[in-house]
């Protein structure tokens, strides 16, 4: 008898092992970050104004530059160097990053994957 109730009390530990292990994967696979926030493709009706579609460049304040980071690095955005915005989903990239995402991506944005990505003027406005 006494071997019989050591059995059970195993094979009660080995199940509750089990069932913690499993619940550890579930809450590892929710931590991934599949969550987080992924900027999508605005309409035409939030473009700038004066925006006409085509290759016309974005201007901003430099104040404004300076606090966005670039999308492909991370990197602060330097706004004496040439940016360049996605109209997509408005990720701002470095010269660099725009050269290794055409070689990398064929020029597609990180975030939404659009191709229209233009260049941006800071001014002290």
């Amino acid at each position: 008898m006494p071997r019989v109730i050591g059995l059970i009390v195993v094979f009660l530990l080995g199940l509750g092992f089990a069932a913690w292990v499993a619940r550890r994967a579930d809450m590892a696979r929710d931590a991934h970050p599949k969550n987080t926030f992924r900027p999508r493709r605005r309409s035409n009706f939030f473009q700038p104004s004066g925006s006409d579609g085509g290759d016309s460049a974005f201007v901003m304040k430099r104040t404004e530059a300076q606090a966005v980071s670039d999308a492909f690095t991370g990197a602060q955005i330097d706004p004496q160097g040439n940016i360049w915005r996605c109209m997509g989903c408005q990720s701002m990239y470095h010269e660099a990053s725009m050269r290794a995402l055409e070689k990398d991506l064929g020029r597609a944005c990180m975030n939404c994957e659009s191709r229209d990505q233009r260049p941006v003027h800071c001014e002290d406005i």
